[in-house]
Order: C-alpha cells, then structure tokens, then sequence
C-alpha cells in the first residue's frame, strides 16, 4: 500500500493516470460512425461544407454560432473524419476536466481540508470518466453541450477568484466566458444563477454583487 501511495503521490504518475483511464474509456468511440444530427447539422449544412467564411455561420445559427464555427474550422482544417471531430471533442473534455482541477482547488484554498490536490484530484477524475458526460463527449455534435460547460465553468472560476483576491479585472473574464457559453448554446443563461450561488453559499456574502471596495460584507 505504501508503494502504491508513493506512486499517486507523483504528480506524473497522477497525470499518466487520468490520461490512461480516459483513454481506456474513449477509445472504442474513436471508431464509431457519425449519427443522427451529426450528418444535418454538419455534413448537409452548406454553411460549413461550402462557405469561404464564418460570416454565413453568424448569420445562420445566431446564439449557437461559435459552437457551428469549431464545426467548421473542424471540417475544413482539421478533418472530416468522424475521428477528427472526435479528438475535437476530446480535448474540449480534457480542458474542462483541467478547468475543474484548478476551480476546485481554488475552492479548496479558502478552507482548512488537508489533501487539497487530492481532493481536486478525484473531483476532476470523477467528471472525466462519469457516464453522464458520454453522450456529449463522443456524439459529435453535442460537442455544443460540452463547449458551453466548458465557458460557463471557466467563467464561474474567474468570477469565484475576482471576488476571493479582489482581482476585478477578472469579471471581464468571467462575462467574456459568459458570453462565450451562451453563443455556443443558449443553456449557458444560467452562469449569472451560479455566479449568485458562489457569491451567496460558497463565500457566504450577505449583500452579494457588491464590490468590496464599496464595502461589501
């Protein structure tokens, strides 16, 4: 046991871990089809398959248009392959899992709990492999759902760490993000709920969206 502690403490091994597992849990979908909404939303939109720019795509899919605009960088520069969709949709998932590390640690920071980076650890792990992100992992066009998850988290972490370091230039990070989330896909709405929620339970503010310079408690 003690051998086995050693190695998880490194955090190589750690990071060789969690590729590994992810890995093991994915790689079958590397080989699957396009299905559904991938072949109208993508492969018959001449939006993506025939224009020379993203202006038609703004035009088009409105508050949905950045998530459109990575199937068409996608389709004309990285691959049309249902491979190459996916290794997209892979990274974005492993950038929200590296997202949440740092959020949750961040959280951690503020607290007495011992194993800090353990905890952020297995939090992130567990969002890496839980079942419920499959869908939108490896069906490619719900690569929406998990780009907006992606922007509302990072926003949520800039909000959270403009108001536990007073760094207030990061609210214009955490509504850029905001943004970002919400013309990827509309759900991403509720990041100002969330950013009330921090506020409110986790730094248990009593007058929440006051700055501490103005003397907020």
């Amino acid at each position: 046991m003690v051998k086995v502690f050693n190695v998880l403490n490194s955090k190589k091994n750690l990071v060789l871990l969690a590729f590994s597992l992810f890995a093991l849990a994915y790689y079958a979908a590397l080989g699957a089809p396009f299905y559904l909404d991938d072949f109208t939303s993508i492969f018959e939109s001449p939006w993506i398959r025939e224009a020379n720019s993203i202006e038609p795509l703004l035009n088009t899919y409105g508050q949905r248009s950045l998530g459109y605009i990575t199937f068409w960088l996608n389709f004309h520069y990285i691959g049309t392959s249902p491979e190459a969709f996916r290794y997209v949709n892979f990274a974005i998932h492993l950038l929200t899992v590296c997202t949440l590390y740092v959020f949750v640690l961040g959280l951690l920071q503020e607290t007495t709990v011992k194993n800090k980076k353990i905890i952020a650890y297995i939090a992130a792990l567990i969002f890496l492999l839980h079942p419920l992100n499959t869908q939108a992992v490896t069906y490619v066009v719900q690569r929406l759902a998990s780009l907006a998850g992606f922007w509302v988290l990072l926003s949520c972490f800039c909000f959270y760490i403009a108001r536990a370091r007073r760094m207030y230039w990061l609210y214009a990070l955490a509504v850029i993000a905001f943004m970002l989330g919400f013309f990827t896909k509309q759900n991403a709405i509720i990041t100002p709920l969330l950013w009330y929620a921090i506020d409110r339970f986790v730094m248990h503010r009593t007058r929440p969206w006051r700055f501490d310079a103005l003397g907020a408690g």
